[in-house]
């Protein structure tokens, strides 16, 4: 948990064991099948202020650290045919966040991101040049990625 927002699927799996993270596995590929996130016009990256969002990349920039709020959060358009999936794993993650926050564990917080500048604001600091030269369109996509991806490490490894 030292590590969070930025998680990773074995961790994810560590956190809340190989049956959420099966169905997590499952949503995952009914999302990339009926393209639901690439396609949604309220784009819940947005709503919520994440300073990673932009219209240009397909996907989270950070999509394998992506935080745990992130990968449990699957809104009104997996209803029809993953409903019971998406209220188990909504339960699951609001129980634990309670749980963890009556304990004392200030970490917490952590689960419940973005924006990140509550949490991870030296993260944020650091790629917010990156950020802004994909908005003027003066970095390659690709590029700005993997800048992104090697600042989301960096930030990680200061908790190892």
């Amino acid at each position: 948990m030292r590590r969070l927002p930025f998680i990773t699927d074995d961790e994810m799996e560590l956190l809340f064991g190989e049956d959420i993270f099966s169905v997590l596995t499952r949503l995952s590929r009914y999302d990339v099948e009926k393209r639901l996130c690439v396609n949604c016009v309220k784009r819940c990256c947005l709503v919520v202020h994440c300073e990673l969002y932009d219209t240009q990349f397909p996907e989270c920039p950070i999509f394998n650290l992506r935080p745990v709020v992130c990968r449990l959060h699957y809104c009104h358009l997996f209803q029809k045919d993953c409903g019971q999936m998406v209220e188990e794993v909504s339960d699951i993650f609001f129980a634990c966040v309670m749980a963890a926050e009556s304990s004392g564990i200030l970490s917490a917080k952590l689960f419940d991101s973005p924006p990140l500048v509550r949490c991870a604001p030296e993260f944020v600091s650091r790629i917010d040049k990156i950020m802004q030269s994909v908005r003027n369109h003066t970095l390659n996509l690709q590029r700005a990625v993997e800048a992104i991806n090697v600042e989301a490490e960096k930030y990680r490894s200061l908790f190892d």
